[in-house]
């Protein structure tokens, strides 16, 4: 859960397409380590604890691409006014090389 909208912000700061973002950025990392950040707390520990916290990091970045960390730093920005929106990630290098990968690959199989 994002944290503007654990910490109850106004409507227009709380649930909205940003939080979304911040969840394909949790769904990122624990895609990636196989479990979600803070996975080792209560649930509800863990909720109350990710606004005060700092975002979550891939625990072992060395395993990951520069782009796929930026990627998931960028959907993790704790201020939701600075967290891209999915129009800007559609556009990130991470996404656009992705892309052209699954392009590749299909024009292979033809």
């Amino acid at each position: 859960m994002a944290p503007e909208v654990i910490a109850g912000a106004s409507a227009e700061a709380g649930y909205n397409v940003k939080a979304d973002i911040w969840s394909l950025g949790i769904t990122a990392i624990e895609l990636a380590e196989g479990q979600p950040p803070n996975a080792g707390l209560h649930p509800m520990r863990a909720i109350f604890l990710i606004p005060t916290l700092p975002a979550p990091k891939l625990s072992e970045p060395a395993k990951w691409s520069d782009g796929f960390i930026d990627f998931v730093q960028q959907c993790l920005q704790k201020d939701a006014n600075l967290r891209p929106d999915a129009e800007a990630l559609l556009a990130h290098p991470f996404v656009v090389q992705g892309g052209e990968a699954q392009v590749r690959a299909a024009q292979r199989r033809w």
